[in-house]
């Protein structure tokens, strides 16, 4: 996992199948279609450096947070590797935290499917029943945290609303080789959480069915979203509610960024570059 949380608990594998594996919290990649997959297993020596949260108020640097990148082999033969690297919450954005992949296949891979999961919550409403789809959360949309149940998705983002609270994600920006993404939920089976009997997991499909050329390079940004109603004390979310802190997304930056922008952003330096 790449990231873990007391309220929400994980997720245990209980076969081979990507239901079965129930990916919350990590990145799963298949290169024979969705047939077999592969999930984080060891990774290298850890490299710990600092993001910057620049404000366009300020002009600079109003916060520093630090920042973990570790290289990691999803198969056994090494012919590709992932540098993942895993931004924590700022004050600016207290309920994301932030995902990178830098994805680079050492010989060339024929076709590449990529699933990456949020948080796993409880996928059912209090009365048991299954949570409906609606529509995706806007301006008029009624959400408020521990009441609102249901599903919304779209095309680059999930958000799933439950009595436990609400866990998201959405597909930042994709540098490198173009790729079909698409917002969805993830029904895993029963009892592989350590938490819920029954969960959901907003995840990003990322599909390349042309594959990845020898020696190229991929980088992938996920913001993560995850709200508790229990593990803030059952207080009432300040100044904002779940809407508005779902709708207000990060802006994350690759590079040495520390002033100089006309919006907030998290500037993230990873250690390489990218163009």
């Amino acid at each position: 996992k790449f990231a873990y949380s007391s309220a929400f608990g994980f997720s245990v594998p209980t076969g081979p199948l990507i239901q079965q594996l129930a990916p919350d919290s990590t990145l799963a990649l298949s290169r024979d279609g969705g047939e077999t997959w592969a999930l984080r297993w060891k990774s290298e020596e850890v490299r710990f450096s600092k993001a910057r949260l620049v404000t366009a108020a300020s002009g600079g640097v109003v916060e520093e947070v630090p920042v973990a990148t570790a290289k990691w082999y999803p198969w056994g033969d090494q012919s590709v590797s992932v540098e993942t690297t895993v931004v924590p919450p700022t004050n600016r954005w207290p309920d994301w935290h932030v995902r990178i992949h830098r994805i680079k296949p050492r010989v060339r891979v024929e076709t590449l499917r990529m699933v990456e999961g949020g948080f796993a919550i409880l996928g059912r409403k209090r009365d048991g029943a299954p949570l409906l789809e609606f529509k995706n959360v806007n301006e008029e949309t009624e959400v408020v945290l521990g009441e609102t149940e249901g599903v919304f998705r779209i095309m680059m983002s999930s958000l799933v609303c439950s009595s436990a609270g609400a866990s998201g994600i959405v597909a930042g920006s994709t540098i490198g080789w173009p790729c079909a993404q698409r917002g969805g939920v993830l029904k895993p089976d029963a009892n592989t959480n350590l938490a819920c009997q029954r969960t959901l997991i907003p995840i990003i499909t990322r599909n390349m069915p042309s594959g990845l050329p020898e020696n190229s390079e991929l980088v992938v940004v996920y913001p993560i979203f995850a709200m508790s109603t229990t593990a803030n004390g059952g207080r009432a979310v300040p100044l904002r509610g779940l809407k508005e802190r779902w709708l207000d997304v990060p802006n994350v930056r690759i590079g040495n960024w520390n002033s100089g922008v006309s919006e907030d952003i998290i500037a993230v330096d990873p250690g390489y570059e990218v163009y």
